[in-house]
């Protein structure tokens, strides 16, 4: 009897329940509206290969994320349905994009643009070495705290080699004279690097440094691309796309088409010239673009014409010295481009050092004008690293991790160093813009450096004459330097200032 109450009981108990929960209504699932979202910019810039990252914030009517969905659209193409996003920027240009954040109820869309620049896009190049070869290292100048990138032909060429020994660098866009006015290619911003053990010369992209062609030598002797020069004047077609090597004493001629020519009769140079491995060209008060050489045999500088079409003329000074450096000066800001007028060489006889700079018409008698001579000795050393400023008249000159400057107007040496690296420091190259007469690059090695990563390179505002700013400090940015070079965008031109943009040109002296 009481097994039978006790099993009336558990169903009662059971009933109760049953009837309870069926009196419960059932929860619904509330899908939320999408009512705003925040975090997202009107426009991005970001360099090639860099992450665009976005974390937008969401503002949903109630916690329930169940049913939201996400889209990213990069130049029409969905590119993650992730809330948050990570892109990498793989293509060059500027694209449109778009957000949305969808539940059944509807959707939030917010558009943006995304610019992809070259990393590559303004910055400096620098060729060293070290016992596994040749490097080509990077520094870019519109995000002045980038580090260098000591590996930036490998990064873009991975299945490609440099030769083991650095020779020389060249940024083509250097002979543009008129680059917002000149009808031009990409193949006119081209770098080319050469290098030696064994001889390579490469072509290289300018806004992604990859390799477009690998130039074979099909000229007559042995080839030694020591310097390369792409002379001033190239987009009027003066020089038809040349290029100009240097090296064992001659020169090559590489045309616009990658092959190697015999010099017209215009261009020959004299009978056993012995050309030195530096090189420079001006504009002259006549317009000619003139190339300039020095000639070890007669220790004389040789120009070559490009307008007038006369046979190369040697000038009449004699220069009983080794070279240092030729470098183009004095040059001249108007109508958005830069004209160098004279050639300053620099060159040492022994301990003794001298600075001489020239004027030249080409094709008109009497050439060649010695503007000055000036004896350096015992500021100058044989071993100085030199650069001169585009426009102002001073000549940078390094003692070890010490740069000073010379005033070659007057003839005026600083007393102290205008620029300290330090004592572990020995200064390579000193190079300019030429369309920024503010700003010198620097490259040194770091003495006290144990390893073979000894490149350094730094960056300076020298717009004051007292002292000068340092902007950027970069180590281990390659090998042992060999040459630092500037390599712009085409658009150099943006930096003249108004002044300078403004002024009437006026013949060189």
């Amino acid at each position: 009897m009481k097994k039978i109450s006790l099993l009336f009981l558990i169903a009662a108990f059971a009933g109760f329940v049953s009837v309870s929960c069926s009196d419960d209504p059932e929860e619904k699932v509330v899908p939320p509206d999408v009512e705003s979202v925040a975090g997202i910019e009107p426009s991005y810039a970001k360099g090639q290969h860099e992450y665009l990252e976005i974390t937008p914030d969401v503002s949903l009517s109630n916690d329930n994320e169940q049913g939201v969905t996400y889209e990213w659209n990069i130049d029409y193409k969905i590119v993650g349905t992730e809330k948050a996003l990570s892109y990498k920027c793989s293509e060059l240009g500027d694209f449109k994009g778009y957000f949305k954040a969808s539940s059944s109820t509807g959707a939030k869309i917010v558009e943006f643009t995304l610019r992809v620049s070259s990393p590559y896009d303004r910055g400096l190049l620098l060729l060293s070495e070290t016992s596994e070869g040749s490097m080509l290292s990077f520094k870019r100048l519109d995000v002045m705290e980038t580090p260098v990138s000591p590996s930036a032909f490998k990064d873009n060429n991975p299945t490609l080699s440099l030769g083991k020994t650095p020779l020389a660098l060249c940024w083509k866009g250097e002979g543009i004279t008129s680059p917002n006015a000149a009808s031009l290619t990409d193949e006119d911003y081209e770098v080319v690097i050469g290098t030696g053990d064994p001889t390579t010369v490469y072509t290289l992209d300018s806004n992604t440094l990859e390799v477009k062609n690998t130039i074979v030598y099909d000229g007559a002797g042995e080839f030694h691309p020591n310097r390369i020069l792409c002379p001033l004047g190239v987009q009027e077609v003066l020089w038809q796309g040349a290029l100009y090597f240097v090296g064992g004493g001659r020169d090559y001629i590489m045309t616009g088409e990658k092959t190697f020519v015999l010099p017209e009769e215009d261009e020959k140079l004299p009978d056993g010239a012995q050309i030195a491995d530096h090189t420079c060209s001006l504009i002259t008060e006549y317009d000619d673009r003139v190339r300039v050489y020095f000639n070890n045999s007669t220790k004389k500088l040789l120009y070559v014409s490009a307008v007038f079409g006369l046979e190369v003329e040697e000038g009449s000074t004699v220069c009983d010295v080794e070279p240092m450096n030729l470098m183009a000066c004095d040059g001249m800001y108007y109508n958005q481009r830069y004209d160098p007028g004279h050639v300053m060489l620099v060159g040492s006889n022994g301990s003794s050092v001298k600075v001489f700079r020239f004027a030249t018409s080409v094709g008109i008698a009497d050439t060649e004008e010695k503007l000055s001579e000036i004896d350096a000795t015992g500021h100058i050393l044989p071993t100085s690293a030199t650069g001169v400023n585009p426009v102002k008249p001073m000549l940078y000159y390094s003692r070890g991790g010490d740069i000073y400057r010379l005033n070659y107007d007057g003839g005026n040496f600083d007393a102290s160093p205008y620029i300290s690296l330090g004592g572990d420091f020995d200064v390579k190259q000193i190079v300019f813009n030429p369309f920024d007469a503010n700003t010198v690059y620097i490259a040194a090695d770091n003495l006290g450096e144990a390893g073979e990563m000894k490149a350094s390179v730094f960056v300076y505002d020298v717009s004051d004459n007292t002292s000068a700013e340092k902007l950027f400090e970069g180590h281990r940015a390659g090998g042992s330097v060999k040459q630092l070079i500037y390599k712009g965008n085409g658009k150099e031109y943006e930096s003249i200032p108004e002044s300078g943009q403004s002024a009437l040109r006026k013949l060189f002296r």
